[in-house]
């Protein structure tokens, strides 16, 4: 007896069957990893940015979000490298809710070291118009802070009722900006 095998025949499934499993591995990367897969959107989402309380390892980030979203930063020193992340001071890390307002404090910073930060929103990065992050430089912790007294306050709306997490600036002439977040108090 003669045994004959056609090679055609295990071709044809054996190219289902690696097509078949390639899109069941992307449709799982897809569904797992899609917080990763970041696209650009427009710079038009965000509003108003401004950095404040620089300090030698923490600086304050304030900004605007057109509509109520959640959102982040990622940030990191290196143009290419945006490994780290900082969440809005009012939430939590498994609870992000949607602001316009955001307040974020980036914390255990290298000094007089420059680093650079995205904003994420809706999953898309905002970066400057030419496509290029944000920057801040934190300070050196030789420079000292002479006679700096504390600055404090209450915010009240109209009925004389506290405003919790409203945003306070303090501007002083050549110096960094510092801000703050009032509590449920009303109390900054």
């Amino acid at each position: 007896a003669e045994i004959y095998t056609n090679k055609r025949e295990i071709k044809i499934p054996t190219i289902f069957s690696f097509l078949l499993v390639g899109f069941v591995i992307f449709l799982i990367g897809r569904f797992f990893l899609n917080t990763v897969n970041f696209s650009t959107a427009s710079r038009k989402e965000v509003g108003r940015v401004e950095v404040s309380n620089v300090f030698p390892n923490q600086v304050t980030i304030f900004w605007q979000t057109i509509q109520k979203k959640p959102a982040w930063i990622v940030f990191g020193t290196s143009e290419d490298k945006l490994d780290r992340i900082a969440i809005d001071k009012k939430d939590d890390e498994k609870n992000r809710k949607p602001y316009k307002n955001h307040y974020m404090v980036l914390q255990n910073l290298e000094e007089n070291r420059r680093y650079f930060f995205k904003f994420v929103v809706d999953n898309k990065l905002i970066s400057k118009k030419d496509g290029s992050p944000f920057t801040f430089t934190t300070i050196s912790s030789k420079i000292g802070v002479n006679n700096l007294q504390p600055a404090y306050g209450k915010i009240i709306d109209q009925k004389g009722k506290p405003i919790e997490n409203a945003v306070v600036f303090l501007y002083v002439k050549d110096a960094y900006s510092l801000s703050a977040l009032s509590k449920n108090s009303g109390e900054w």
